[in-house]
Order: structure tokens, then C-alpha cells, then sequence
């Protein structure tokens, strides 16, 4: 202990206090830390100068034998005390954890869905889970920042992996300007989301989703699960972080409430339009999602499948609109 004066009294005013430590809880002891930057302790549950016993540093480990009110007492290095609950934060027994979310999930400041919401997370987002309490796990991120409590039928041992295709129904392709190979420098690590994380990271949110659809065959007919058609691949991406996409490519490019920005502005993330039928001339017929660099990701009905195509030169440069 640092002592701002000795941590013991005279004897004979001792003896007097002892008849004051008598057991006020019939909870069984447990270890706390100082989360104050200085903790006084007292002889008594008083904070009259008389009782004052000294202090104890930020971090230093005591136990807590009793609780009563705002008062614990507690013991460190076999002396005895008390001190003010609001300064001691009790150590957990829980073994730590790592999990991810099977679903969306709220994040709540107590465990009480009537508390605050301080984040929503989308599937597969990593936690650790560092405590329980009733129907909630007490979380925090895996590099231990941040903290709440998320509903227990949210989180799993296992990853979901949300945005998993069987390599199975996927096809593979690869000619001059279009691949189904996402180059590195474009190529999205983004496979969960928080409401709090930048909008930077929603679009890459989003192009991982489409990056999860490489391979997957091209058809009039969709299922939109593991076959796309062209507007249907990119409504289904945006949809995946509940963003709302017309249905057809002309709807797509020419109506609703859009920021049109020139080719220069172009952002990962944004929607990029075509025009490949000459006899139906700037009429938005084809469309993906820009992944930067000049590549965008679509589905290519020449290709038949869902591919990763350059706009820096040949068709879809000149297509570009």
C-alpha cells in the first residue's frame, strides 16, 4: 500500500473498531481491483479522517469479504479495511471465450433488452466473451475494446460463415479483361460489420458478398441464392446489409433518388452502369459494383457466370456510361 499515513492505528482505538467488524454479507469472498486512480481505506464504514488508514494504487488486487450498501471490507496482504464499492471492480471466474454471432445482433449496455443499444453487429462478427449473467453473455471485442451484453441464442463457438457458396456450383473463368480471380489490391477482408465501423467499411462489407459469388452461373431465371442475372447479383449484395436495389438494370440506372458522379469519383462500392446494346442507345442495359482500380464485379451472360471484368481498356471501357 502507499501511505498517505500509516495503514494501522493505535492499538486501543483498534480494539474499539473491531467490534464493528462483524459480517455484513453473507456472500462468499471474491477478488477485486482498484479502478479508481486512488482508493482510501478505512478502519470503519466512515470516511471520517480518524478512520482514514491509508491508500491503495489503481490495479492493486484485494479481497472483498463483505458488502453493505456503498461499503465493502476487505483484506490485502492480511490487513483489514474498508472501502467504498465505486472504487473496487470485482474480478471475474469466468473463463474467457472466443465465439462469433450466428445473426444480426444488438449490443446493450446492462443485460436488459430495455437498456441502450450501443451497436448492432451483422453474422459472423468475432467476440470475446468474458462473462454471463441470466439470458445474456457479457462480451467485448477480441482485442479486448469496447463492452456490453448480447442476447446468448446470438453467439456460437463456430463461425456462420454467412456468405459461404459450395465451391461446388461454382464455375472458374479467366480471359483477356475478365477473370474470376479478384485481384489483391481490390479484393475485400470485410466478412462481418458493425453499425459504429466507418461507411468505407460497409462497402466493403458489401463487395465481400459479392466477392463470395465469383463462380456462380449466370441465368434468366435466379435463385439468387447460387444463380444470378445481371441486376439480381447487385440487388442481392446490397441487400445483404438490408439496402434496398430496383430489380431491372434500366430502373437501376436511370430512376430513383441517385448521386451521379463522374468516372473520376468512382468509389469501391458504387454501383457502375453500361450500355451494350447499340440500337437501344444510352439506355443503361448492364450493371456491377466498382471494386476499385478500374475493376469492377458483375454477372457477364458471356462468360455465364459472375466474374471480375477491367474497365481501364477494351469493352467495358468503351461501353462505360
Amino acid at each position: 500500500m502507499k501511505h498517505e499515513r500509516k495503514f494501522s492505528l493505535k492499538k486501543a482505538l483498534v480494539c474499539l473498531l473491531l467490534l464493528a467488524l462483524v459480517p455484513i454479507s453473507a456472500l462468499a469472498d471474491f477478488a477485486a481491483t482498484v479502478k479508481s486512480s486512488t482508493m482510501r481505506v478505512y478502519s470503519t464504514n466512515n470516511t471520517g479522517w480518524v478512520y482514514y488508514l491509508g491508500s491503495l494504487k489503481k490495479g492493486t488486487r484485494v479481497t472483498v469479504t463483505a458488502v453493505k450498501g456503498n461499503w465493502c471490507k476487505i483484506t490485502y496482504k492480511g490487513r483489514k479495511g474498508f472501502a467504498q464499492v465505486k472504487d473496487l471492480q470485482k474480478v471475474s471466474t469466468y473463463t474467457k471465450w472466443n465465439g462469433f454471432t450466428k445473426r444480426q445482433a444488438k449490443v446493450y449496455t446492462t443485460a436488459s433488452t430495455g437498456s441502450k443499444v450501443v451497436d448492432v453487429l451483422t453474422a459472423d462478427y468475432p467476440l470475446t466473451i468474458i462473462g454471463v449473467k441470466g439470458s445474456f453473455y457479457e462480451i467485448t471485442n477480441t482485442n479486448g475494446k469496447g463492452h456490453g451484453y448480447v442476447l446468448k441464442d446470438c453467439i456460437s463457438k463456430t463461425k456462420v460463415n454467412r456468405f459461404k457458396i459450395a465451391d461446388s456450383v461454382k464455375g472458374t473463368y479467366n480471359s483477356k479483361g475478365s477473370s474470376t480471380t479478384v485481384p489483391a489490391a481490390v479484393k475485400s477482408t470485410q466478412s462481418y460489420l458493425a453499425r459504429s465501423m466507418s461507411k468505407t467499411k460497409y462497402a466493403d462489407y458489401i463487395i465481400y458478398a459479392a466477392q463470395s459469388r465469383l463462380g456462380c452461373a449466370y441465368s434468366k431465371s435466379p435463385n439468387n441464392t447460387t444463380t444470378f442475372s445481371n441486376p439480381s447479383f447487385v440487388r442481392s449484395c446490397f441487400a445483404s446489409l438490408g439496402y434496398s436495389v430496383p430489380a431491372n438494370t434500366q430502373t437501376i440506372g436511370h430512376k430513383g433518388s441517385y448521386a451521379y458522379i463522374s468516372r473520376k469519383s468512382l468509389k469501391r462500392g458504387d454501383i457502375v452502369c453500361f450500355e451494350n446494346d447499340s440500337e437501344d442507345s444510352k439506355v443503361v442495359d448492364h450493371v456491377g459494383i466498382y471494386l476499385g482500380k478500374n475493376y469492377f464485379i458483375h454477372v457477364s451472360p458471356s462468360a455465364k457466370m459472375v466474374v471480375v471484368s477491367s474497365m481501364a481498356s477494351g469493352y467495358y471501357n468503351k461501353a462505360f456510361c
